[in-house]
């Protein structure tokens, strides 16, 4: 853990699934002053959030809260009135950024990418509605890419062309549905289209308001990752 951790002034969360060319994104932000955005972990924020769900949607908690009224020692819910949902879920992202995101010193803005949301589609919602919620001024930015070419790379040749395009398809309909439910908070992108014509971004740079430099931008979307042989 970084004995020098400084809370970052906002977040930045790579939405994604296998092989859509995140990592050439991730890349792409980190080359930004001040940012400094990971790369996977395992999905491990999802936990996080069932916790905090756990907490934060029971009406036995929230009731006993609001009511005011103080349990008693033969109460089966003995002291739930002093739970509090807000500071517990700022508590775990806190934990999380300081054990696991490890901000360098110095760093402004700071995320991960992660390719495992879709994996659990029952609670994409709550595991995003916690990094919205729990993460200072979070922002997500939603990368896809040609379903073929997907199929094509990586462990997505070992399975069915007809199961990759089933799974690609249901991650971004639940993308979609993100999107539009909180518009302010994310911005999509798609692989094929800034790599064909990197001024495509331009839109990426003014929802993170910051300025876009079409030499950066070129030189880095030319870097060839071989991230694949690890």
């Amino acid at each position: 853990m970084n004995s020098s951790y400084a809370s970052p002034e906002s977040f930045v969360f790579i939405v994604t699934y296998g092989r859509s060319g995140s990592t050439l994104l991730q890349n792409l932000l980190n080359s930004l002053p001040d940012y400094e955005i990971r790369g996977e972990n395992q999905n491990t924020c999802l936990q996080l959030a069932q916790a905090w769900g756990a907490i934060r949607n029971s009406e036995q908690i929230t009731n006993r809260r609001q009511s005011g009224i103080v349990s008693a020692p033969t109460s089966p819910w003995y002291g739930a009135e002093n739970i509090d949902a807000v500071a517990y879920g700022a508590a775990l992202a806190e934990a999380f950024v300081k054990t696991v995101l490890c901000p360098s010193p110095g760093v402004r803005v700071s995320g991960f990418k992660e390719i495992r949301y879709h994996n659990h589609p029952k609670l994409f919602s709550l595991h995003l509605n916690f990094l919205k919620v729990c993460f200072p001024n979070a922002k997500f930015i939603f990368n896809t890419r040609n379903h073929k070419d997907v199929a094509r790379s990586g462990w997505w040749r070992n399975l069915e062309s007809e199961k990759v395009e089933e799974t690609l398809q249901k991650a971004e309909r639940l993308f979609a549905g993100f999107i539009k439910a909180n518009p302010r908070q994310c911005h999509a992108v798609h692989y094929d289209k800034y790599i064909a014509d990197p001024s495509m971004l331009k839109g990426l740079f003014r929802f993170l308001r910051e300025p876009y430099d079409p030499a950066l931008v070129t030189r880095i979307l030319a870097q060839r990752l071989d991230h694949l042989k690890e």
